[in-house]
């Protein structure tokens, strides 16, 4: 433990309240009886203190609350707690007293380091020996990663009344959901609340950082150095065909575009390889000179920012795409010998279409990324102009093809006539290129968002993931289908994968957060909505997702508060209605309830029919969902096991949709 901003106050302060910090210490039972059992070893460490219990867990949370007590009661200091179950080694220091050593206290100090004033923050393994123990139940919740003195570390809080502090802690910079295996029985030595203030008795060591693989590599966006800066289509596009060519490449791990694309310009190579867990980033740069093109890459190394590789490309503008190729296989084959040691003599997964069809593929993709109605309009546009250049380019085809689907799922043209158009644009594809993992995924997509062909859809799924395993719009659509058929562990395992992939990808970290509130867990579900919204404030659907997953723990205020923060209008009426009718506040539940009828009849059946259900109104709620069902709402994939039609269950009505659907068990 460490107290907060003791070095700030006046020396004598300091004395007063250490030394009376000292004597909460000693006075508490935890303290005492342990001592006089010999299983502790308690040092001061400058304006705070180490103590090693040598029992349960449990005894080192039991004093640590003892201690808080103790201090509110006195209106003593601000301190900070960090509680760690490992290993610890006992030895004599020079003056022959007892003391500490080794990976268990330097854990317990990070994890305390992690937070501020009036937190008790645990590690993974002291939080995983008590959360499941019925008095610690609904007290210790995650927080995911923190950021320490030395890289990041996973933290739990502890929260009950007004001992601890729940709000997340400042130096909470992301949150994994990934949960460690308990500890084997040779590493159960506990030790406990650990801190270093000031000049500690012991030095700290150990980063407790994931060690990337050395066969890990980053594509970072290429710089756009052309005097007219008006080629950043194409240096953007070059690295993301790059990062695909180079995900393609056996034993090779490439974080996915969203997260790598975040850091353009950025040169903290050290921070990008920690964040990414990565050992090597590709960068370069474009330069553009009338018809020529020169293209400058290099191979970084993110624990030092050195380069140990690097080439330079001059080619005509002409031929933009035999440079792009000639690069990527280049590229291929020295990250293949310098770190799997070996050549991979594959055939590029690059094609080789019209020069000007390429380039349109280019601006298409600039554009679709955009997401926007004008910028699929016009990524439309450019993917149709590559294929009148080329009409057996692939790729384009499955670009237009998944266009199509974007602007059909958004609203901007019919559903019906997008997902048509989408299903001829990809049949094309496969037509020119069977072995095109990106038009399987595209067509798995069809498959499952239109036909509701869940089998089709998965055969297509694991051809995609075949041929492009690190694909991870096929991995998270693979993780979609796993839910939507209710296999809740397959799903999280796939969604698990992509945020291995991607990070930093918003949309992952949403995905995943609804498979752990469909799978019932939901602290998990809390965390991954709340890593979802720290990544992208703006992104939609998520605070009304995780206002559900507050509701589902019965913590009704906080699920209201967070469906007021919801976005998207639609959820925002429609997470209002569940929880006002949950807090008891009638007026206000009816009132959300008639203006989402009122504003979404088309739009919004499946979530009207979830409301009536969670009010209980079986009858309204059957007619809804029936209604979804003749609409073709996109809501109707989320049914089986959806937690508000937990009163539906045995209506005949609700067992016989599950069947129209292929989702009955």
């Amino acid at each position: 433990m460490d107290i907060v901003g003791c070095s700030k106050l006046p020396t004598d302060e300091q004395k007063r309240i250490v030394g009376r910090l000292q004597e909460l210490v000693r006075e508490s039972k935890e303290f005492r009886q342990s001592r006089e059992s010999d299983q502790l070893i308690s040092l001061p460490t400058g304006d705070g203190m180490a103590l090693a219990f040598f029992k349960q867990v449990e005894t080192a949370l039991r004093c640590a609350i003892e201690i808080t007590n103790g201090i509110q009661a006195e209106s003593l200091c601000k301190i900070r707690m960090g509680l760690h179950s490992g290993p610890v080694f006992v030895m004599e220091d020079i003056n022959g007293t007892r003391n500490i050593s080794g990976a268990g206290i330097n854990r317990a100090e990070r994890v305390m380091s992690c937070g501020g004033q009036g937190h008790i923050l645990l590690s993974d393994t002291a939080a995983e020996s008590l959360r499941h123990l019925s008095e610690w139940q609904g007290k210790i919740h995650e927080l995911g990663e923190c950021q320490a003195k030395d890289g990041w570390v996973r933290v739990w809080n502890f929260v009950d009344g007004t001992v601890g502090n729940a709000a997340v802690p400042a130096k909470s910079k992301r949150r994994v959901y990934r949960r460690r295996m308990a500890l084997g029985a040779g590493l159960a030595i506990v030790g406990v609340a650990v801190a270093a203030g000031g000049a500690a008795v012991f030095r700290w060591s150990g980063t407790g950082r994931r060690v990337p693989d050395k066969s890990s590599v980053a594509v970072l966006p290429f710089a756009d150095m052309s005097s007219e800066r008006n080629q950043e289509y194409f240096s953007d596009g070059l690295a993301e065909e790059l990062l695909n060519s180079l995900s393609k490449t056996p034993g090779l791990r490439v974080p996915g575009r969203v997260s790598s694309f975040q850091f353009k310009n950025s040169e903290d190579f050290r921070l990008i390889g920690s964040k990414l867990n990565v050992a090597n980033i590709l960068t370069g740069s474009v330069r553009r000179q009338g018809t020529r093109v020169r293209i400058a890459v290099q191979l970084i190394k993110t624990d030092d920012g050195m380069q140990w590789w690097s080439d330079m490309f001059d080619r005509q503008l002409t031929d933009i795409f035999a440079a792009q190729e000639q690069i990527a296989r280049a590229v291929t084959g020295a990250l293949e010998v310098a770190l799997l040691g070996e050549k991979n003599d594959a055939p590029s997964a690059l094609r080789n279409p019209n020069g000007n069809a390429y380039n349109a593929y280019l601006q298409g993709r600039y554009f679709f990324k955009r997401g926007d109605s004008e910028s699929l309009s016009k990524a439309h546009r450019y993917f149709e102009q590559a294929i009148a250049f080329d009409p057996s380019y692939a790729a384009a085809w499955v670009a237009l093809g998944e266009t199509r689907m974007a602007q059909a799922g958004w609203g901007h043209i019919p559903r019906e006539q997008g997902y048509q158009e989408a299903r001829a644009a990809v049949q094309r594809a496969l037509a020119s290129d069977a072995s095109l993992g990106e038009a399987h995924s595209a067509l798995a997509e069809i498959k499952m968002l239109q036909d509701w062909d869940w089998a089709g859809a998965e055969a297509s799924y694991q051809k995609a993931l075949s041929l492009s395993p690190q694909n991870t719009r096929a991995i998270n659509r693979a993780a979609e289908l796993a839910r939507i058929r209710g296999r809740w562990d397959e799903s999280i395992r796939l969604y698990r994968r992509a945020i291995d992939l991607d990070p930093l990808d918003s949309f992952g970290h949403l995905n995943i957060g609804i498979a752990f509130y469909y799978a019932g867990r939901q602290e998990d579900a809390i965390g991954a909505f709340q890593e979802a919204v720290a990544l992208t404030p703006e992104i939609e659907v998520a605070c009304e997702y995780l206002g559900r997953a507050y509701l589902a723990q019965s913590r009704l205020q906080e699920a209201l508060s967070q469906m007021k923060k919801e976005r998207n209008s639609a959820f925002r009426l429609f997470g209002l209605a569940l929880a006002y009718h949950a807090t008891g506040r009638k007026h206000e539940a009816d009132a959300s309830l008639a203006e989402l009828v009122k504003t979404y009849p088309m739009d919004g059946p499946y979530q009207i029919a979830e409301v009536y259900a969670f009010r209980g109104e079986a009858e309204r709620a059957l007619h809804w969902l029936e209604q979804a069902y003749a609409r073709h709402d996109a809501g109707m994939t989320e049914i089986k096991g959806d937690p508000l039609f937990k009163s539906l269950e045995h209506e005949k009505r609700y067992v016989a949709l599950l069947q129209k659907m292929r989702l009955a068990p």
